[in-house]
């Protein structure tokens, strides 16, 4: 996350009054975290940079070239981010904690293995948009 969407999802929850429940931070996904801090969190929401980097220019000018790379380049396949996200969200969340994932619409049955793969999930499901697209995963950490 770029320090001006930081700034921007600052305002934003200051905005809808929940600025006093949350904590935004800026950093490279979970590595703000301490040692001694796992298990800290109750919930991680993340819309990672999903788009293969061959697609990125493929995509609607309004987002290809308005919108910062680094928001959009998820690697070759796209995952690179979930890989490192599922692992390290695994060691921060509490037991029966919720992992929510934005994904490509033909990435869900990637990340769904990737999920299972880190065996720390369960009760796993993909959520689709408006559309019908599937674009959500939900997850949630073992409690055993």
């Amino acid at each position: 996350m770029s320090w001006e969407a930081a700034l921007l999802a600052k305002e934003n929850a200051k905005a809808q009054n929940v600025d006093s429940r949350i904590c935004i931070v800026q950093g490279d996904l979970l590595a703000f975290v301490k040692s001694g801090d796992e298990g800290t969190f109750d919930l991680m929401v993340s819309n990672p940079p999903y788009i293969r980097r061959a697609d990125i220019e493929t995509l609607q000018r309004e987002i290809r070239d308005f919108e910062p790379r680094e928001a959009l380049d998820g690697g070759i396949d796209g995952l690179d981010f979930h890989r490192k996200l599922v692992h390290e969200a695994s060691l921060c969340l509490r037991k029966g904690g919720w992992l929510i994932l934005e994904i490509g619409a033909d990435q869900d049955q990637q990340v769904l293995h990737l999920l299972e793969g880190s065996g720390e999930f369960r009760h796993m499901r993909i959520a689709s948009d408006y559309a019908g697209k599937r674009r959500a995963m939900i997850a949630q950490k073992s409690t055993a």
